[in-house]
């Protein structure tokens, strides 16, 4: 019976040419029936992303990361290495590390890795040597393994633990919309654009729902951290909405970005998030963080708000705004927290567009739809 091939990537640095040209030409070299070797290079993994068109990436079961110093310090190659990470993670793809240079505060990311040195610390014959050794186990792997690659993934609940869910009981005056609800949504963004078209996006939406009476849209930007707890304060919004940029890639603390006084970003973490949402727990009833990374800083919130919407790794903003305008699209018409976000999910889809960066936390616990 026909299998297809294993797709397989690589990630690297134009720094790291040298070094890639070795690994094609050692996979060249297996000429393995079992291997498509797709060439995307840096420039088409940001072209992917860029046009939204990640499909090509979506489909690749296997990717070689090249890891440098170098690399790690170059701000696409970041993001894209912990996208990636975050689908592994997820069990949606493979990756297989070959460290160039040392990189010690990436390991822990890689804790099945067994080569010892880097290339850069050996001789080019004994580098060659473990390059070839690495290429060769990877081939033996994918011969052994093909079929559970290439079978179809199934999101796990990974990499969240289970919780203690420590806030308010139902109702939820999201979830039970009558003519008489006044649901205030508080709209907050450290910038300008896109958050100006998202926040469009999300008042087209209400305004053209059945519901629009019942939802009052408060939109303050260029936020700083006084401005996040003093619009909190003032407001007691049930629906808190942020829109911007995240700061994670698995390292703590996590957070969102926000302004600081003279108007650069500063990091908000998620543990001062924690400690100021658990004072408004009684009346926040969901918090939908629209921003990269996010899912780390809602890792915190579960434990207190019902509702807790955020994104896993770097999320471009056509996706981002698509998202929130379906959800509330389906939030307007009374369908509830949970329908609106599985709801948003397939309009994504629907558009072409990836939609499993996106995660829900219900009281605690993370949902698998």
């Amino acid at each position: 019976m026909y299998q297809p091939p294993v797709k397989l990537a690589t990630l690297s640095i134009s720094e790291d040419a040298y070094w890639l040209a070795k690994v094609k030409t050692f996979l060249r070299g297996i000429r393995s029936k079992e291997i498509e070797c797709l060439d995307l290079g840096i420039r088409d993994w940001i072209y992917s992303f860029e046009k939204n068109s990640i499909k090509e990436l979506e489909k690749v079961q296997l990717v070689i990361v090249l890891l440098s110093e170098a690399a790690l310090k170059d701000k696409t190659f970041h993001d894209r290495l912990y996208w990636a990470i975050n689908k592994a993670q997820l069990g949606a793809m493979e990756l297989v590390p070959i460290y160039i240079s040392e990189c010690q505060e990436i390991k822990k990311e890689f804790p099945n890795s067994k080569q010892k040195t880097p290339l850069n610390a050996l001789s080019d014959e004994s580098a060659e040597g473990v390059l070839w050794q690495i290429l060769e186990a990877i081939h033996k792997y994918i011969v052994e393994e093909s079929a559970s690659l290439l079978k179809p993934k199934t999101i796990s609940s990974s990499p969240f633990e289970e919780v203690v869910y420590q806030g308010e009981p139902e109702p939820y005056l999201l979830d039970e919309l009558t003519d008489q609800s006044n649901i205030k949504v508080l709209f907050l963004s450290a910038a300008h654009q896109p958050s100006n078209k998202e926040h469009k996006q999300v008042d087209r939406a209400i305004q053209a729902s059945e519901y629009r009476a019942c939802f009052t849209l408060l939109k303050y930007g260029a936020i700083n951290s006084k401005d996040f707890r003093v619009y909190l304060l003032q407001k007691k919004p049930q629906l808190l909405h942020f829109s911007g940029n995240g700061q994670g890639n698995h390292r703590k603390p996590a957070g969102i970005l926000v302004e600081d006084k003279y108007g650069n970003m500063k990091e908000l973490t998620a543990e001062a998030l924690e400690k100021l949402l658990i004072i408004f727990q009684k009346t926040v009833e969901c918090v939908f963080l629209n921003a990269c990374f996010s899912a780390e800083v809602g890792d915190l919130l579960r434990k207190h708000i019902p509702y807790v919407i955020g994104v896993l790794g770097d999320v471009e903003p056509t996706l981002s705004i698509e998202f929130a305008e379906a959800f509330y699209e389906a939030l307007g018409q009374g369908e509830g927290v949970e329908r609106a976000f599985r709801f948003a999910k397939a309009g994504v889809e629907m558009e072409g567009l990836t939609s499993d960066q996106f995660i829900l936390f219900v009281k605690g616990q993370r949902t698998t739809s």
